[in-house]
């Protein structure tokens, strides 16, 4: 089955990469595609610009994403996946069927930037993705669809990502079908006014004073190219991996005291 909507694609990062890929693959008419670069601390592994150039598909960046180049272009929808820019007001009433996004949290929870990270932080046990329309207010457009899925106690950032962006892409390829065939159904959002700030290399310091489910949820909420960290003879020290032992064996000394125990329950400070 081959679509005739006419769609621009907007995106960037691993999950942009996936969508176009599964919208192509779908035989979908992506007319073009809009993206940015990386942030600085940011390493892409794949890159939205690699697909496109191999299906001829013209590729503009934020800076020419202007109301003029979508009416030359004509777009009966634009399909958002993992761009983090605002889209002017007059762009959003071009298509036909609006400008569509994904966002990785059970909206209206998570609003905002950082949406599984904060989920991890706040110690939620349930997450996931939804399909919305995108509106000049920040992730309160209309839902089109969500999946769900489970937060391990133990899991890191890296794999929940992962795994909820894979059900962002079979949730996209089941809605835009849907979008074709006009059967679409549209859920407002129930009201919901909290929204979540844009996490920087700092927040990942750890402060030792706080229980050790909080330090937890913190090292493995904290992204790879910029993960949690503390200080030791003003060396700074990465923490990428940890684990809470719940042994009975002894500790002795403050929050926060850099030691070893031993097999024999010694304690050695330093």
């Amino acid at each position: 089955m081959k679509s005739n909507l006419k769609i621009i694609f907007v995106g960037t990062q691993s999950i942009g990469y996936d969508a176009l890929g599964m919208m192509l693959r779908n035989k979908h008419n992506v007319v073009s595609v809009i993206t940015s670069k990386p942030d600085s601390h940011e390493k892409w592994s794949n890159n939205v610009i690699d697909i496109a150039k191999s299906k001829k598909i013209p590729v503009y960046f934020d800076n020419e994403f202007t109301p003029s180049l979508v009416k030359k272009l004509k777009p009966d929808i634009i399909v958002v996946v993992g761009y983090r820019r605002i889209i002017k007001d007059e762009i959003l009433k071009l298509p036909k069927f609006g400008v569509i996004g994904l966002h990785a949290s059970l909206l209206p929870k998570f609003k905002g930037n950082a949406p599984l990270n904060y989920a991890i932080l706040n110690f939620e046990s349930v997450t996931g993705i939804t399909l919305f329309q995108i509106t000049n207010k920040v992730d309160e457009g209309d839902i089109l669809g969500q999946a769900k899925t489970k937060i391990k106690k133990d899991e890191y950032i890296t794999s929940l990502k992962k795994r909820v962006f894979d059900l962002g892409i079979k949730l996209l390829e089941e809605k835009l079908w849907q979008i074709v065939d006009e059967t679409i159904t549209y859920t407002k959002q129930e009201e919901n006014n909290v929204f979540y700030c844009k996490r920087s290399p700092e927040d990942g310091l750890v402060d030792w004073t706080k229980n050790s489910h909080s330090i937890f949820a913190l090292i493995r909420a904290c992204e790879p190219s910029y993960p949690a960290y503390t200080f030791y003879k003003e060396k700074k020290i990465e923490i990428l991996k940890a684990k809470i032992n719940f042994s009975n064996d002894s500790y002795i000394g403050s929050v926060g005291q850099v030691g070893k125990i031993l097999k024999s329950k010694q304690y050695l400070g330093k």
